[in-house]
């Protein structure tokens, strides 16, 4: 109200509305501290002056993303794994809002949904989601490139421009000729390991994710 004595005046007193008063005038509202109870629908209202005290206002949508602090996790291996076994393993992406998207790739190759295991998502006292997606796949020869299979879980969150992937890798050996009994045995041994997509695998990745993510 530029002839009121101050001319600006916030009388709002809501969670996760924190109004930088100096850094604000008749054009536009800055908010300091945002957190998630600052996501919500927004209005700016104009009215004229007396007599008529005309109003026109428009609405608008604010989301706040909380991104996960750390890669995906990769849970439940085992040291071992004979020939004929399956693989189960979780793939956990902690605290987020929202909560992240989960998708298992097997040798850069994107498992399908008959072979996923979904969780609940976990809601936690302070409104951060954690999301889990299990995977449950036979172990098979062909399975196999030079004698590894890359298990790689990707975390995403949609409409925001966050991707993030952990990769575990099964190695397969023969035991030693002494051991073997009748016929040679094969066993499969799990070491895992973390971080950035081998090379050749991000450009994969980042075709496949166009179609879930919008950069805004």
């Amino acid at each position: 109200m530029p002839r009121s004595q101050p001319a600006r005046l916030v009388y709002s007193d809501m969670p996760g509305i924190d109004v930088d008063l100096h850094g604000s005038d008749d054009i536009s509202v800055r908010l300091r501290q945002l957190n998630m109870h600052s996501t919500g629908s927004y209005r700016c209202e104009v009215s004229a002056e007396a007599p008529n005290f005309d109003t026109v206002s428009r609405d608008g949508i604010m989301v706040v993303v909380v991104l996960p602090e750390d890669d995906p996790v990769i849970s439940g291996q085992d040291e071992v794994y004979g020939p004929g076994s399956w693989v189960s393993l979780n793939c956990t992406s902690e605290r987020s809002k929202p909560a992240a998207q989960l998708m298992w790739f097997v040798n850069e190759k994107r498992v399908g949904d008959e072979s996923l295991v979904p969780h609940k998502i976990v809601r936690h006292a302070d409104g951060l989601e954690t999301s889990t997606l299990g995977l449950h796949i036979p172990i098979r020869s062909r399975s196999f490139r030079s004698g590894e299979m890359r298990l790689t879980c990707v975390s995403y969150i949609q409409a925001f421009n966050y991707a993030s992937a952990t990769t575990d890798v099964i190695a397969s050996y023969e035991l030693p000729r002494e051991t073997v009994v009748q016929q040679r045995q094969a066993s499969f041994l799990v070491r895992g390991g973390a971080g950035a997509l081998l090379p050749g695998t991000a450009v994969s990745l980042a075709l496949l994710l166009t179609g879930y993510l919008v950069v805004t």
